[in-house]
């Protein structure tokens, strides 16, 4: 459903008829509109979900905040459950493009890589939103 506005935009967009550059400029990992980005993962992530080989087959970034699938960057990170008392789960994050897990340090921001946990912050209301929190860092 989305807004009108949305809307309107997504098909102004599709009727222009540059989607195969919006999907290749979005795999590419450039900086592009909101509404470019909407349409290229519409579009794109699940046919990478469905054939995972085409998702390896696409250019990895090397780092370790890039999917090792398909390269992409994650949309959302996670922790999870170790089923142990005294044991703290793994953090894995989910790409953006092609949905595949990969485990990350947990006390390591996603965006650059900072690890000094003075710089690290974690935004969060229990009370309210107990299961959410952003963990954020100063740079």
């Amino acid at each position: 459903a989305g807004t009108e506005t949305l809307r309107e935009a997504v098909l102004l967009r599709f009727h222009e008829g540059d989607l195969e550059r919006i999907v290749t400029s979005w795999l590419r990992g450039d900086a592009q509109e909101g509404t470019d980005v909407f349409l290229a993962r519409a579009a794109t992530s699940p046919v990478l979900e469905a054939l995972p080989e085409i998702a390896r087959a696409l250019p990895i970034a090397g780092e370790e905040r890039f999917c090792p699938v398909c390269g992409g960057l994650p949309q959302v990170s996670l922790f999870v459950d170790s089923g142990e008392a005294l044991v703290t789960g793994q953090r894995r994050l989910i790409c953006a493009r092609c949905a595949s897990e990969w485990v990350y340090p947990r006390m390591t921001c996603v965006a650059c890589g900072e690890t000094e946990s003075n710089k690290l912050v974690v935004i969060a209301d229990p009370e309210q939103l107990p299961h959410l929190r952003i963990d954020a860092c100063e740079r």
